[in-house]
């Protein structure tokens, strides 16, 4: 009985944990929040469910991952009929039937239990939304569909009826073009004519523009979780999560994304019909305009019909599944695809990145394969997500990180990654991946492997707590920015030198303003034309967030009544800054100006609207005319920051994005005391500032690819860390090298073995390569002893690794130290050292790279026939992180 009424309690609190955070309220600072956040911060992992399941390996892997500081799991099953002839995936039982419901219960009992947050994947593999092929199956009719233009060849001398399936066809001279409807004849075609046919095709993915296809889905799959998990909602399940849906692509060289109904409804939403445009908008072979005023129609028109598709999606398939959980006491979350180029909102299913995320109600992005990583030019595409949440007053917005980015990448650039993101606005994370089977085929899989199989996997709870601690922190008061950037989404469905022109300004703003510490969020013609923002007394208000500074590129696309609502925030006194010239709408017939009422002379900058301002400025100019949230002395563009402000208190979090140290003096609003806090120990240690009547400056130091959360209106509750002085002793010589644990590939699955009795070599340090083999993946021990002779001046010591590769465990007289897993690599000796001879023994891992890569696996890959869908790109990357080992320079120094 004691036993019953134990776990009842803990079962109790930990749904009191899950649901102790109401995102509907302002979320306030919490010593106790900050040592242990609540689970849904902690990393979640993607668990593939990828082979057969069974209740006892749910449970183990369930613990498995708490116990290593993942307290959120997102089921991801891969049925037999995903990716058949790549990935050769084996989930059993059988994808949505009922005894895989019951197995998916019992991974939501065991994490309620756990305590863990459960994300309630929506998909059998991805895109989200065809239920695998079960969609089409049950409803042939949902099936997508495009829009094709087909030269006909008609016979000679014989009306051409156009077909009753068709959407139109349309005869074409030099001159002239008619169009004509399904079941009309066309007679007396010149012979210098093309005759071309307007016909729509299925696909098999399902129509996310239908309704119909997300009824199906929503049968199909959201309705049988509720079935068998209802009373796990909003407790252990609290968000599901939707993977990547879309339209199919839309290019008006080939094919435009159809639907049904989408001539009436494009009818319903512009008030004219686009079917006599389809000639002059989808190729191949359009005529070209005849003059610009013929251009400027067409580009509307084309406009017009992203307009609309970008509309459907939203509303047909987003906001659907959005209404589901909120009858079932749950939240929308997931991301999109191919949201980091600017240019997929002409060419990915989503249409308008801005828009399509406002359909979630915990917006998230996707990370992989690198397109963020140390030294790769970045885009601005985390905003995206964190922009809509903070203007919806909901402060969770999520990341899918790290998926095929190969089982090489290291602790460091994982914290580097996650810091990208988070000083952007995310705060909430998913990694790839967790398989539930690595046997036979499945070993290549979806790299990297976050589980037993990763010689890491022992360290990763501590890149786990330092995440959730983050985010929790990122989540305390509310989002501090006061600037506004101009997604010009329509000059990008617009095509050409518009388009190029509208990536280049948005991809170079944004990084102009990250790089000078000036903080912004992106609005859009939604915002502006007043469906989502209203000007309100000088500002630009978005929900709880106010803009005085809206910065809009040069466009010539602008919607009409966006145009007239900047017009009018301008002269409500807000500053807006036009960015290499004024912006204008539909083409040019109108521009920013003309709207506010005012003219100004050719070689004039600023310009006095009602209460407040236009200014024109060059794109370097215009990233300086805000107010930076830091000012920083010297000026560095590696340094970007975030800020979040409520109930007395002011926290900023500020990383260096770049691969070297960096010292600056950093200039803060605020006068109250500072604290640092340290991630890693959940602890708040004090921070020397100097205060006068401007604010606070502080002298600050980041590691390589390091980061700080300076926390103002708190108090410390741990001392200083003491600073590095004097070097006391150097350990260059007298290593030892010994082999420990290995991980390798095996012929059916990955072995780890224990290597006991493998003998010491003697070592310099470095590259343990030429030593243990380039294939050796796993833990490896470095030792020596040294004679201490303590000063009686030396109040404190510390130990420095220098460089290692890539994680270690520290042990000092066969007591643990320490253990680290980034820079700095050095752990606190004070009161550990004994007079004489000292033991000093490091255990280092490096990554499952080696292993993979090493020729006899390669080989034996090789020859798989499955598996193998992201292997060459994952090896590529892998690739980067061959070398392995402790490679100094170790040292003891004094420490003040």
């Amino acid at each position: 009985m004691k036993t019953k009424a134990l776990c009842c309690l803990i079962v109790m609190l930990n749904s009191a944990a899950l649901a102790s955070e109401n995102p509907k309220t302002p979320w306030q600072f919490d010593p106790q929040g900050f040592q242990n956040p609540p689970a849904l911060f902690w990393p979640g992992s993607f668990w593939v469910w990828n082979d057969r399941i069974d209740a006892a390996t749910i449970t183990d892997q369930l613990r498995e991952m708490h116990a290593h500081g993942m307290r959120s799991v997102c089921m991801l099953p891969e049925p037999a009929e995903f990716r058949p002839t790549t990935m050769g995936t084996r989930l059993e039982p059988t994808y949505l039937t009922e005894p895989y419901f019951k197995m998916v219960r019992n991974a939501a009992a065991e994490s309620q239990r756990l305590g863990m947050n459960f994300w309630l994947y929506d998909e059998g593999g991805w895109p989200s939304g065809s239920a695998c092929g079960r969609v089409t199956h049950r409803n042939p009719k949902a099936a997508a569909k495009v829009l094709r233009c087909e030269e006909v060849q008609p016979k000679p001398n014989t009306p051409y009826v156009v077909p009753a399936d068709a959407v139109c066809a349309a005869v074409s001279t030099q001159d002239a073009c008619q169009v004509y409807r399904p079941g009309q004849s066309i007679g007396n075609i010149p012979a210098n004519a093309r005759l071309r046919l307007f016909v729509v095709q299925r696909r098999g993915y399902a129509d996310l523009l239908s309704a119909d296809a997300t009824r199906t889905f929503l049968d199909l799959t959201h309705e049988g979780y509720k079935r068998f998990l209802s009373d796990y909602f909003g407790q252990a399940i609290r968000y599901t999560f939707t993977d990547e849906p879309g339209a199919l692509p839309a290019n008006p060289d080939s094919q435009l994304t159809w639907t049904d109904d989408f001539a009436q409804f494009f009818a319903a939403a512009k008030g004219y019909d686009l079917v006599p445009w389809l000639p002059k908008i989808l190729g191949p072979g359009v005529p070209p305009a005849a003059n610009p005023a013929d251009k400027r129609e067409r580009i509307r028109v084309l406009l017009d019909y992203y307009d609309v598709r970008a509309t459907l999606f939203r509303q047909r398939y987003l906001e659907p599944i959005r209404a589901w959980c909120a009858a079932n006491h749950l939240q929308s979350s997931g991301h999109l695809n191919g949201e980091n180029e600017p240019i997929g909102n002409a060419t990915y299913g989503y249409g308008h990145i801005l828009r399509s995320l406002r359909g979630l109600d915990l917006p998230g992005t996707d990370v992989i394969w690198r397109q963020l990583f140390p030294g790769v030019a970045s885009r601005p595409f985390a905003k995206y997500a964190s922009s809509v949440a903070r203007q919806k007053g909901q402060p969770l917005v999520l990341t899918e990180s790290f998926c095929v980015y190969g089982s090489g990448i290291t602790p460091t650039q994982m914290r580097w990654v996650t810091d990208h993101q988070y000083v952007r606005g995310t705060n909430v994370t998913v990694v790839g991946c967790y398989p539930l089977s690595t046997r036979d085929h499945l070993m290549p899989g979806e790299r990297p492997h976050f589980g037993p199989t990763n010689p890491l996997w022992p360290y990763l709870d501590i890149f786990n707590t330092y995440t959730a601690r983050l985010g929790y922190l990122l989540t305390r008061g509310q989002p501090v920015s006061s600037i506004a950037v101009y997604y010009d989404v329509r000059s990008i469905w617009a095509g050409g030198s518009d388009r190029e022109r509208a990536i280049r300004l948005h991809d170079g703003l944004a990084e102009a303003l990250l790089s000078r510490q000036r903080e912004f969020d992106f609005i859009d013609d939604d915002v502006l034309s007043g469906r989502e923002g209203r000007v309100d007394n000088g500002v630009l208000a978005v929900g709880p967030m106010r803009y005085d500074t809206v910065i809009v590129p040069v466009t010539a696309w602008m919607e009409p009544a966006a145009l007239d609502g900047l017009a009018q925030l301008a002269k409500s006194g807000a500053t807006v800054i036009a960015v290499e010239g004024i912006p204008q709408a539909d083409g040019g017939t109108k521009n920013l100006l003309d709207a506010a009422g005012v003219s100004a002379k050719p070689d004039q900058s600023e310009i006095s609207v009602g209460r407040g301002r236009i200014v024109i400025a060059p794109l370097d100019k215009a990233a300086e005319l805000p107010a930076s949230l830091v000012r920083l002395d010297p000026a560095c563009a590696d340094i970007r920051v975030c800020k979040q402000a409520g109930d007395h208190m002011a926290l900023y979090f500020l990383t260096n994005q770049a691969d070297r140290p960096v010292s600056v003096t950093a200039h803060f609003q605020e006068t109250t005391p500072a604290v640092v806090c340290d991630l890693e120990e959940g602890l708040r240690r004090p921070l020397t500032t100097r205060t006068d009547a401007s604010g606070s400056a502080a002298d600050l130091v980041f590691e390589p690819c390091g980061s700080m959360v300076i926390l103002f209106g708190s108090q410390p509750d741990a001392p200083l860390r003491p600073e590095s002085g004097q070097e006391l002793l150097s350990l260059k010589s007298g290593w030892t090298l010994r082999p420990l644990r290995q991980y390798r590939i095996g012929e059916n699955d990955y072995e780890v073995r224990s290597l006991p009795d493998t003998k010491a070599k003697p070592v310099e340090l470095g590259d343990w390569r030429d030593t243990l083999g380039a294939g050796f993946s796993g833990d490896a021990e470095y030792a020596t002893t040294f004679d201490w002779n303590p000063q009686s001046d030396v109040s404190g010591a510390r130990l420095e690794l220098g460089n290692v590769q890539y994680v270690c465990q520290v042990f000092l007289n066969d007591q643990p130290v320490g253990r680290r897993i980034w820079a700095p690599f050095a752990v606190d000796l004070t009161g550990k050292l004994r007079p004489g001879r000292n033991q000093l023994r490091m255990i280092v891992t490096n990554t499952l790279a080696n292993a993979l890569l090493d020729p006899a696996a390669r080989e034996h890959f090789a020859h798989l026939k499955k598996g193998l869908c992201y292997d060459d790109r994952a090896a590529k990357f892998e690739q980067e992180s061959l070398p392995s080992g402790l490679l100094g320079p170790v040292r003891i120094v004094q420490t003040k």
